[in-house]
């Protein structure tokens, strides 16, 4: 059974508000104080758009390892692939065929782009995607685990265009069939 935390007085509140943040106490602070001391203000990974271009440090090399050949999420200024698909050709819409890469829009749409990657797999084509490790997602645990290499990346992945890198965990994700 759960023990009940006292209340907080409006005073004691003032105080833990005045507070740098310290674990012990903030256990015995009210959610909505927790909730305003958590807003992190993070100016430095800001971005217009939900695309951001993969650093040629991942790519290359794996490039090299499978052969890519098509880039299924691209713009044309930032397409690593000779044949690729941009947001108005809609590669969720389109046949991937042999080796492909995903960098996929971040946001909520990635889930319809890791389902599109496990499908094209399962017709037999390898897909290698670069995609935030989600381990908490249905996405990650209904089609990453059970069909998909994962190789975590250590570090931050810094992508082209912007000065500092990406805080949150990213990991390459291979779906490729055993006879490739």
């Amino acid at each position: 059974m759960r023990k009940q935390l006292p209340k907080i007085s409006e005073e004691d509140n003032l105080e833990l508000e005045n507070m740098p943040l310290n674990p012990v106490k903030s256990i015995l602070v009210e959610p909505q104080v927790m909730q305003k001391r958590r807003h992190v203000k993070q100016t430095w990974f800001n971005a217009n758009s939900i695309e951001y271009e993969t650093p040629d440090e991942i790519f290359e090399p794996l490039a090299l390892e499978f052969g890519i050949m098509l880039d299924v999420a691209a713009t044309s200024k930032n397409a690593k692939c000779k044949k690729y698909f941009t947001a108005e050709d809609d590669g969720l819409k389109q046949e991937w065929t042999g080796v492909c890469w995903m960098n996929p829009p971040f946001g909520k749409v990635m889930k319809k782009w890791v389902i599109k990657a496990y499908e094209e797999y399962k017709k037999g084509n390898t897909i290698i995607c670069l995609l935030p490790a989600r381990t908490n997602t249905n996405w990650w645990h209904d089609y990453v685990i059970p069909n998909a290499e994962v190789r975590f990346i250590r570090g931050e992945v810094k992508f082209k265009g912007f000065e500092r890198g990406l805080w949150m965990p990213m990991a390459i994700v291979i779906f490729k069939p055993f006879s490739a």
